[in-house]
């Protein structure tokens, strides 16, 4: 193959191109501090990137929402302590109320305790986080408990589970790939699962149970009294085993919570080592390339063809 003139200018221009285009990327990289900008600079990392984001997003919202689901559930909890202490208060009151040795007017002391003990549980059932109450089921802007001032009645107009609709008054907020389970996933309890069952009128089991007790402290003798201990310790039950079922699910959530963390450190570390450069190596590198920049000007100084203007000197 003859060699010509024009082929040592174009290999030459071709060397140059390449080791400039080449010192050009390394420092773009210090610069940035990226592998690479452009999915054609890296096709591999910039596939694997995309991964990563995306588990990365997904990971910061289920993150998102655990962190909602606890606070919710520990603003629950928080209430219903309060009420725990509040019906063992009642307890403790109906039980003196029982001796047989008070008067009326101690009856009437006892019975207007009692009925401020009712009002606190009902305060405690409207609790909210928020503009939303904790116990209102799916209809939770709107204030569930209510007791009329005539009657002492305390009514309920959240929304709440039932046979027929078993979510009707679940908020549940997915933490976990795969198709939302809003039962597996519930972070609420609902104003018949923490008061008991709710009759046609609305009104709550337990609310109806304690309207009669204090009643029964005015009015009953100690036998009728006594037994209502009985049916303040089932009522009680009702609320415990609620509350049970909500420090299950907040036990489980810290335990979503400590795996999301630690799932999201190992995205971050992936994803950094995916994108980031190593500044030292990158640094070594462009000086090499320089090097080669600065050789192929001095060797193309030297090779290339003498022109007619050299022999004109």
């Amino acid at each position: 193959m003859r060699v010509t003139n024009d082929m040592f200018s174009n290999q030459f221009l071709t060397n140059y191109n390449d080791s400039l285009t080449n010192a050009l990327n390394l420092n773009n990289q210090l610069s940035t501090g990226k592998a690479f900008t452009k999915p054609s600079e890296a096709p591999v990392k910039a596939v694997r990137a995309l991964t990563f984001h995306t588990s990365g997003d997904v990971n910061d919202l289920y993150t998102q929402n655990v962190d909602d689901a606890i606070s919710w559930m520990n603003t629950s909890d928080t209430a219903v302590s309060g009420i725990i202490k509040s019906v063992t208060q009642i307890r403790t009151l109906v039980n003196n109320a029982a001796t047989g040795t008070n008067t009326p007017a101690s009856k009437a002391a006892i019975a207007k305790q009692i009925n401020a003990l009712i009002d606190e549980l009902v305060t405690a059932g409207n609790a909210q986080i928020g503009d939303r109450y904790v116990f209102a089921g799916q209809n939770d802007t709107v204030q569930p408990f209510t007791r009329n001032p005539s009657t002492g009645v305390v009514t309920y107009s959240g929304t709440y589970s039932t046979g027929a609709n078993p979510t009707a008054g679940v908020i549940s907020m997915q933490v976990s790939p795969g198709k939302a389970d809003p039962l597996r996933d519930q972070v609420n309890l609902d104003g018949q699962q923490l008061f008991g069952t709710i009759d046609g009128s609305g009104q709550p089991q337990i609310f109806k149970d304690l309207l009669k007790i204090k009643n029964d402290v005015l009015t009953a003798d100690s036998a009728t009294i006594s037994s209502d201990l009985g049916t303040i310790d089932t009522d009680f039950n009702t609320i415990t085993n609620g509350q049970t079922s909500l420090g299950a699910r907040q036990a489980s959530y810290t335990n979503v919570k400590t795996a999301l963390t630690t799932d999201s450190v190992t995205i971050a570390g992936a994803t950094s080592d995916n994108e980031n450069v190593d500044v030292g190596k990158t640094s070594i590198y462009l000086q090499q390339a320089m090097n080669v920049y600065n050789a192929c000007l001095s060797v193309g100084a030297k090779v290339l063809p003498v022109s007619l203007v050299d022999y004109l000197k």
